[in-house]
């Protein structure tokens, strides 16, 4: 038959249940497991993120960015982020801290957090955060009256920390006094009216060029004599000098950028000289690196690195240069920086205006705290003038027909208006505005095109030139001018004609052809920003037509032809 149980003897107790009763209906609150232990205290150090086997980590001791590779990550460079006891209590081993299980955690710590942004680094300048306008002074952040240590602002933003600036925290003087400021920079020999403005502009707006969506550069230039000496000595330093990174002469743009690293600092460039062909190459690099400046939105410098890896630097300043002449002459720097010339003041009252020009400074800039209010009131109205420079850009490229020009004009007229008044204005304020100002000699004119300006360098150039077995030096512009001329002989004209073709230009009844790889116009444009490039900025003037082959004498050229009237005109 069937099996029976054995019966269960009388003295054990029932069994227990099985299953407790589960409530299906808060099945999803019940916790699957018990909950990782809170954290009791935060790690002195923060965890950046990860690049190409590469750890990024902020401690709170040094608070400068400290990178380890995998095989890094060990007792010595630990010591670095914290102190020995610390990994002692939060790792602790048999002998001292378990640096293996340290490891483990900061490296999968890193993973977590993601890759390392370079740009999200900050360093010293103005800043806006949240809404906030925060001024990083080295080793605090001054938020209004409130200053912080860096470790203790939270923030998706990493602050690090660099030497301490002497930030101000004076009251910013009133409309009144501030503008005092503009009053004071009329009384320089501009060659423009406006450029007044401008200056002052830039020296209100450069401490907090961290904040600008576009950074402007001036260049002040003229001659021995003029005061430019005297401005920047008297008004420009002292209202930015503490601030800024302030170089000359031979200084390079790696210099430059290796101090700037992440800081938004204006930068004063004296002497800003380039004489010979070192000079050329020199200063051409520090304008690369201001142009990149300019742009807030503009992408990253890149540079590799001895060891392989690549660094990249945000360059976030405005610059400031002066010299007797301007080094800036493609058109991609001459929109960003703008040339402010001093005339010499040889009148008979020359003298005199400039005793009232002292006498008002010593008013104003060499007054204890007025500097620093100025500085001061900058940083409190950092919003407004902001807010106003994307509005006055907008009024100026109605203006002049240039948005690039309106970006950098725009700012410096912001910069001059907040020595005003700190109001924030609209469209149709800041048009009425601009129409009040003087720009006589300002107005876009096509003298800055790239093209013109390629054009009028080969023209200025001179050349041997013979005739009668005699060699004379005369200029390409003054030989296709006497070409064309009513009184030219036909000997004559066939002298230049023959002259010329020998410097790579062909002249021909109402068209004038230039071959695009003659020697004689490599060697002229030589260590000028249209080496070997000559051709595409001639195949721009108005009605250039391009040639697949031409002779010259004895050889066949490939050659751009443009009407006459671009040299006569």
């Amino acid at each position: 038959g069937e099996p029976v149980a054995a019966p269960l003897p009388a003295d054990l107790p029932p069994p227990p249940e099985v299953l407790e009763a589960i409530d299906y209906a808060n099945l999803d609150a019940q916790p699957l497991h018990e909950p990782d232990p809170v954290q009791e205290d935060p790690w002195p150090f923060r965890v950046l993120g990860h690049d190409d086997g590469v750890y990024f980590y902020l401690p709170d001791s040094s608070q400068q960015i400290v990178s380890l590779t995998a095989n890094d990550h060990k007792h010595l460079p630990f010591l670095r982020l914290a102190g020995a006891n610390w990994w002692e209590t939060h790792f602790p081993g048999r002998e001292g801290a378990d640096w293996k299980a340290a490891a483990n955690a900061l490296i999968q710590a890193g993973h977590r957090e993601g890759i390392f942004a370079p740009r999200k680094v900050r360093g010293r300048g103005c800043w806006v955060d949240e809404a906030q306008v925060i001024f990083h002074a080295g080793d605090r952040l001054l938020i209004g009256n409130e200053e912080r240590t860096i470790p203790s602002f939270k923030s998706k933003w990493i602050y690090t920390q660099g030497q301490r600036l002497e930030a101000d925290q004076a009251e910013p003087i009133s409309n009144v006094e501030a503008a005092r400021l503009i009053a004071l920079t009329d009384m320089m020999n501009w060659k423009e009216p406006i450029y007044s403005k401008f200056f002052a502009g830039w020296c209100v707006i450069a401490p907090i060029c961290g904040v600008l969506g576009w950074r402007p550069h001036i260049w002040v230039n003229g001659p021995s004599g003029s005061g430019k000496t005297w401005v920047l000595n008297n008004i420009l330093d002292p209202l930015v000098g503490r601030l800024a990174l302030s170089v000359q002469s031979a200084t390079t743009e790696a210099y430059i950028r290796q101090r700037l690293r992440s800081d938004a600092l204006p930068v004063v460039f004296d002497e800003a000289e380039s004489e010979d062909k070192r000079g050329q190459m020199r200063m051409q690099s520090i304008l690369e690196l201001a142009r990149a400046a300019s742009a807030e939105t503009g992408g990253g410098i890149g540079k590799g690195s001895a060891s392989g890896k690549a660094m990249e630097y945000q360059i976030r300043s405005c610059f400031a240069f002066a010299s007797i002449g301007v080094a800036a002459n493609q058109r991609a720097d001459t929109s960003r920086i703008t040339s402010l010339e001093l005339r010499k003041d040889n009148t008979d009252g020359g003298q005199a205006r400039f005793e009232q020009l002292k006498a008002l400074w010593a008013e104003t800039i060499a007054r204890p705290g007025y500097a620093e209010g100025i500085r001061s009131r900058s940083l409190a109205y950092a919003m407004a003038i902001t807010e106003n420079a994307r509005t006055f850009a907008k009024a100026v490229a109605i203006k002049l027909g240039d948005q690039r020009i309106g970006d950098q004009l725009g700012a410096l007229l912001s910069g001059a208006f907040s020595l005003t008044s700190t109001r924030v204005l609209s469209l149709e304020d800041a048009t009425a505005w601009v129409e009040k100002q003087n720009w006589t000699g300002f107005l876009p004119d096509e003298a800055d095109q790239d093209e013109v300006r390629a054009l009028a360098w080969m023209l200025d150039k001179s050349i041997r030139f013979e005739q009668d077995d005699r060699t004379y030096t005369r200029s390409i512009g003054e030989l296709v001018q006497a070409y064309y001329s009513t009184t030219v002989t036909v000997d004559d004209a066939d002298n230049i004609r023959s002259n010329l073709m020998r410097s790579g230009l062909k002249l021909e009844d109402d068209t004038v052809a230039i071959s695009n790889h003659h020697p004689a116009l490599r060697t002229l444009f030589e260590n000028t920003s249209w080496a070997d490039k000559w051709k595409d900025q001639f195949a721009r003037v108005p009605g250039a037509v391009h040639l697949s082959g031409l002779r010259f004498g004895a050889s066949t050229h490939r050659a751009v032809r443009i009407p006459k009237t671009a040299f006569l005109g």
